[in-house]
């Protein structure tokens, strides 16, 4: 019989109250906006554009 991976504990439920929560939101979506908005490299361009062709 093969043998298990070792498995790791099912983590606590969050319990981060729901102000925190808020505040780390917000606090991503900050550092990710400038990420978000910048244009796309010529080479991460063409991969979407080839993702978003239709299939034939």
């Amino acid at each position: 019989m093969p043998k298990e991976p070792n498995r790791l504990p099912e983590p606590p439920p969050a319990t981060l109250k729901p102000v925190v929560r808020r505040r780390i939101g917000e606090s991503l979506r900050g550092l990710y906006a400038e990420a978000l908005s910048a244009p796309l490299g010529p080479r991460l361009a063409d991969l979407v554009a080839e993702i978003e062709k239709p299939k034939r």
